[in-house]
């Protein structure tokens, strides 16, 4: 039996976008002369949809669009789609559609409710051991995401010909080994190929990279979908089960985890961007590694043509700075404006200061050249609604508040927010940054002779205590990480009002993060 992967970029909350592209695809394997078209957890709806799913009208559009799909299924197809449903208390179920044929309902039963997942919140649970039916003497067991990565447990006397696992999985970094650990355990206890299908896209800070594959009843690879762009598959099933069927595929060289990073960002930009409405970038290009690592992804995501850089020198601005921005705009093609704002600056200096401000009136001068340049940026944005401001922060300055609310910490998103700064480095080295980028000390340059080691712990002692805390989720130890542990809580203020990021990493500052904003950090003594 021929069976047909659609590893499809849906656009969340458009039904009737969606509904197109799942009849071009029914269409396009209809030709291939396919028997079963699956397509991926939520397809028709999109991962998440998140409150649209309390909305009436948006139910009955996918019933009503589900009903639409079912007439033009061909004859000799059968089609596995998944979507919300299938009445006004969804459940995340997959569609049974054939034609002239009553439409049969799979739901989920076990549910995501941790970091980015919050499916309690919006759907009722369904049965698993009613997800299971028989085409062409094949019984096909189907799991609906979470479902795979709990214990292999399918209720049934007989093991099923094959298993199908549809999902809406988003990317982080060693992800795919796990998937693939995962889905062998289902394999070698059930004897049964399984089936990995994973949608593509991106969604807000989440980036669904796609990567589907089919192990066989081995748990070896036989077939591997490629990573971050849409795919129709096929591949040819035997009607009944057969022992040493199967041909383990060619195993490809597995990417390193800076070409995962890289590929992950570009692709989560490009949709962004794209589903966001906008056409180009803009950002300012300080002449330091963050600034040029978002220049460079920007340009490999939207080509050099659609991006735009501004350097805004100010009082501190070392010639340096200067030298490299411009080498770094000259190595990208892109053009770079220039615009002082040392006299803006000098005429914000002229506002009369309260006796109590004198005392802060140091990192008030630095905020004011911070937000001056978001001024600039602003206002380009404002002129230009085709550009998105991509802001440059990392998640080492995130996590510890390092930067101007209003200023930096500003723009449409962050691209590396999910990046420390000894990642950040690394990234750099591995896309080519110019040297004399990656080797100079770390400023922001708003005070003279400024230099981030004089507010914060050096970085290379610094992110392996934030990874601890924040990605590995561990309590502080010893006294500096007591330190950084209360540091990263009082800074949730400024991290709450920070553009949204991209999601590479199993624990980001995205909607997962949820640390209380008005508290007063404890530690107590034992």
């Amino acid at each position: 039996m021929k069976i047909g992967m659609a590893q499809i970029n849906s656009l969340t909350g458009n039904i009737s976008f969606n509904e197109k592209k799942i009849l071009e695809y029914i269409f396009k394997a209809q030709k291939q002369k396919a028997r079963l078209l699956i397509f991926p957890e939520m397809t028709l709806n999109g991962y998440s949809p998140l409150d649209l799913l309390n909305k009436k009208f948006f139910l009955q559009q996918i019933s009503r669009s589900i009903k639409r799909i079912h007439k033009q299924v061909p004859k000799d197809m059968t089609v596995l789609l998944g979507a919300a449903g299938p009445d006004s208390s969804p459940k995340i179920s997959v569609f049974f559609l054939q034609k002239n044929k009553k439409i049969k309902v799979f739901s989920k039963e076990i549910l995501a409710d941790y970091d980015v997942f919050d499916e309690d919140r919006y759907f009722k649970r369904g049965k698993m051991q009613d997800n299971c039916f028989t085409l062409k003497n094949m019984t096909i067991q189907v799991l609906m995401c979470e479902e795979t990565w709990h214990k292999p447990l399918l209720r049934y006397k007989k093991n099923p010909d094959l298993i199908i696992s549809l999902n809406a999985s988003p990317f982080s970094l060693y992800k795919d080994q796990k998937r693939k650990q995962i889905a062998r355990r289902w394999a070698k206890k059930y004897q049964s190929p399984l089936i990995y299908l994973n949608s593509v896209g991106g969604q807000e800070e989440l980036i669904f990279d796609g990567g589907s594959f089919i192990l066989n009843q081995k748990g070896n690879l036989i077939h591997q979908n490629p990573f971050f762009q849409e795919n129709l598959s096929y591949f040819d099933f035997p009607e009944k089960k057969k022992k040493n069927t199967f041909i383990t595929t060619s195993r490809k060289k597995r990417d390193s985890i800076q070409e995962q990073t890289a590929k992950a960002l570009i692709f989560g930009l490009q949709e962004f961007i794209k589903k966001n409405g906008f056409k180009k970038v803009h950002l300012g290009l300080s002449g330091g590694v963050d600034s040029a690592l978002v220049a460079t992804l920007a340009c490999e995501a939207q080509g050099k043509k659609n991006v735009q850089l501004f350097f805004l020198p100010g009082p501190f601005t070392s010639r340096l700075s200067e030298k490299c921005a411009f080498k770094m705009a000259d190595k990208l093609g892109c053009r770079l404006i220039t615009q002082d704002i040392e006299s803006f600056y000098l005429k914000f200096l002229k506002i009369k200061i309260s006796k109590a401000g004198e005392k802060l009136l140091d990192i008030t001068k630095q905020n004011i050249q911070a937000r001056l340049r978001s001024l600039f940026l602003m206002a380009y944005a404002n002129n230009h609604p085709e550009s998105l401001l991509l802001g440059t922060s990392n998640k080492s300055e995130l996590a510890l508040g390092y930067g101007t609310l209003y200023g930096d910490i500003t723009g449409g998103l962050l691209p590396i927010g999910d990046l420390f700064k000894t990642e950040v480095y690394q990234l750099g080295r591995y896309l080519k940054i110019p040297a004399n980028i990656l080797k100079r000390e770390a400023s922001a340059e708003l005070k003279k002779d400024q230099k981030d080691e004089d507010d914060l712990p050096p970085y290379k002692a610094l992110d392996p205590v934030l990874q601890k805390l924040i990605e590995e989720e561990k309590d502080p130890g010893n006294p500096f990480e007591k330190r950084i542990f209360k540091w990263l809580i009082n800074s949730e203020f400024k991290r709450r009002q920070s553009p949204p990021i991209l999601k590479i990493k199993n624990r980001s500052f995205d909607r997962g993060w949820r640390i209380p904003l008005s508290m007063r950090s404890y530690f107590p003594d034992s």
